[in-house]
């Protein structure tokens, strides 16, 4: 996954996240692993996406 790409995977994950409301990292985790791929490998390549469930 190049660069901007990553950037659009992360604007889906953040979307989904907001509209869905979701609140536990390891449930959504383990809903990506199972769900979608790309989700679940960028959360595995980006440890930054954690602090976005702080706020």
């Amino acid at each position: 996954m190049d660069r901007w790409e990553s950037f659009a995977v992360g604007e889906e994950i953040i979307k989904y996240i907001k509209k869905n409301k979701i609140t536990n990292y390891a449930e959504f985790m383990l809903y990506c692993r199972k769900n979608n791929e790309k989700w679940f490998k960028k959360l595995c390549d980006t440890p930054n996406m954690r602090k976005y469930f702080r706020n």
